[in-house]
């Protein structure tokens, strides 16, 4: 690239200036590189960055390729976290049922039974508290997976274009 490519040749009378930086001098707005969102932070004008883009293909696969291996871990990482946590929920439900049976027993050999109603209905609201709570954990760790799957499939799909194009 030569300097006269580099250089905004403008001309105009000094008032049309700041019109012309603002709505059409290609040289005065600074933009990240479309790659950035991957990790690169070269700036430039459209001129500059179509530049590089050319010279840093390499650079930007590999950018790809390391943003892709993370993308891989972290949902490996989450799928595990949800089998973990399915496990850990049916674990805590087996135990509650466990716990609502031998309630269930022990109140049916109660004497009292409106004061034993009282003891063992408290005790249920919060075993039913403890099982939403779990729940809510649960939906939580397979939406940050589905999201996770999402941007995994996203990637894949900038990865495969980007192949495509070079």
């Amino acid at each position: 690239t030569n300097q006269a490519s580099l250089a905004c040749n403008w001309t105009g009378k000094l008032y049309q200036l700041d019109s012309h930086i603002e709505n059409s001098c290609k040289f005065a707005k600074q933009q990240h590189c479309e790659y950035h969102a991957f990790g690169c932070d070269q700036m430039g004008t459209s001129d500059m960055l179509t530049q590089h883009k050319q010279q840093s293909v390499s650079y930007h696969m590999d950018l790809m390729h390391r943003k892709f291996a993370t993308l891989q871990s972290e949902k490996q990482s989450l799928q595990e976290l949800v089998q973990s946590q399915n496990e850990g929920f049916q674990q805590f439900q087996q135990q509650t049922l466990q716990k609502i049976k031998h309630l269930e027993r022990a109140h049916a050999s109660l004497l009292d039974p409106v004061s034993n109603y009282q003891s063992l209905s408290a005790k249920l609201k919060a075993v039913t508290e403890n099982t939403a709570k779990h729940g809510s954990l649960l939906q939580q760790q397979q939406s940050k997976s589905l999201q996770l799957q999402s941007n995994y499939q996203s990637l894949s799909s900038q990865l495969k274009a980007v192949k495509e194009n070079t």
